[in-house]
């Protein structure tokens, strides 16, 4: 009966000593989660700030196109025009 309790005991303290070891890992993931999901938001807003660039340059260069079309350029403008057109080609 000793002999079957004292088994017991050492599963027993197998089990918490396993239990603490996940504990600790999972505490781990957690914080890992975490770092990710703040990274992911970050990410998120670098890419919101770069959208908006973008979508201000387009109307930058859709506004000198249409002021070109009706005659209306200032010469830097008419050669950064120029410079974007060889470059695209």
């Amino acid at each position: 009966f000793k002999d079957k309790v004292d088994h017991l005991i050492g599963a027993c303290r197998d089990k918490e000593a396993k239990i603490k070891e996940l504990l600790k890992k999972l505490e781990q993931l957690s914080e890992e989660v975490l770092a990710v999901r703040g990274e992911n938001a970050r990410l998120a807003l670098q890419l919101q700030d770069s959208q908006k660039n973008h979508d201000e340059i387009i109307s930058t260069y859709r506004n000198h196109l249409l002021n070109a079309a009706q005659g209306y350029m200032e010469q830097d403008v008419y050669n950064i025009l120029l410079r974007i057109l060889s470059i695209q080609e």
